[in-house]
């Protein structure tokens, strides 16, 4: 059954959205392909990888927003502040070092004694350059400084920015899902559970914390996540997710990465997170009654004031765990 088209205003979201679907039918076409020879096999393993990376670029294109160009600037700064600051401090050690100890001091350094009857006139030496430099020198370094820190201030705000459009466009992508599609109900077609899918796994890649949060409790509240999914999260990278306080009762998430993030006072009261990686989860004051925490890695989690009496515990991994 073909996907129906859902009405859209921005042509470029359109194609976009076109795209993808065709890439969802061509993947499940080839899954559904049975080849017979070794050569029809590899051609077809071929033929999934390359659709798979097609997806997957697609999602970036419809998530990404320069993500990677941002990090990578950011990253770019950090390092030349860490060289700089490193040259900078063992400069200062060194003629700091001299200027203790001038007697050990090169000659050229203008740091230690000097005679000028038997050498001659005393060239320019360190000390003279430094002291006709230090002010210009400080103050260039102080407005580079100042400068680099505004540019990066101003490339988080663009992230920031960024990653609220992300989250927006995730809403609104997923609304439509559930009103032009109907992928709330029971009928809904494996394509539009995979896109649904595809959409939902390529925001929680790019979102920040805080956002993951937000997008998570989203699909909760649009019933995508209950018992029996309509979605299925497993993969998911929600790692770091801030859930403190988030009412998310009988919701099933099997399989999602969490490791380091926050339940703190979090209502998962039959909630099947089975499967999921849990390492170092804060959990504290969460209520984890009749939660499926099986086959979970739960190393460094934190279970203080945890009534875990009547939590499903088959086979975690146990490490650690306060």
């Amino acid at each position: 059954m073909p996907i129906r088209p859902i009405n859209f205003s921005n042509p470029t979201e359109k194609a976009q959205h076109d795209k993808m679907v065709s890439l969802v039918e061509r993947m499940l076409a080839l899954h559904k392909q049975s080849p017979r020879t070794p050569q029809e096999q590899e051609m077809v393993k071929r033929e999934i990888e390359s659709t798979d990376r097609a997806i997957d670029k697609l999602v970036y294109e419809l998530y990404g927003l320069g993500r990677g160009n941002w990090d990578r600037g950011g990253e770019k700064m950090k390092n030349s502040k860490i060289i700089l600051l490193m040259i900078l401090i063992t400069v200062t050690i060194l003629i700091g070092s001299w200027a203790i100890m001038p007697n050990k001091a090169p000659i050229w350094t203008g740091f230690g004694p000097y005679n000028e009857t038997i050498n001659g006139p005393r060239a320019k030496s360190l000390w003279d350059w430094l002291d006709l430099l230090i002010v210009p020198l400080v103050l260039s370094v102080g407005v580079w400084f100042l400068s680099s820190t505004e540019k990066e201030s101003e490339k988080l705000i663009e992230l920031d920015r960024q990653r609220q459009a992300i989250l927006e466009l995730f809403i609104d992508q997923m609304s439509k899902l559930i009103l032009d599609n109907n992928l709330k109900s029971k009928k809904v077609t494996s394509e539009i559970r995979i896109l649904a899918r595809t959409y939902a796994l390529g925001a929680f890649r790019r979102l920040d914390k805080e956002r993951k949060a937000e997008a998570l409790q989203f699909l909760f509240e649009s019933q995508l996540i209950n018992k029996n999914p309509v979605i299925s999260l497993n993969g998911a990278n929600l790692r770091e997710a801030i859930l403190d306080t988030a009412d998310l009762i009988e919701a099933e998430i099997k399989g999602a990465y969490f490791c380091f993030a926050s339940f703190k006072n979090a209502n998962l009261t039959k909630t099947n997170l089975c499967g999921c990686d849990l390492s170092f989860t804060n959990f504290t004051q969460a209520n984890l009654t009749e939660t499926d925490l099986s086959y979970t890695f739960l190393k460094f989690a934190k279970l203080q004031n945890v009534d875990l009496t009547k939590t499903n515990l088959i086979l975690p991994m146990l490490k650690g765990q306060t």
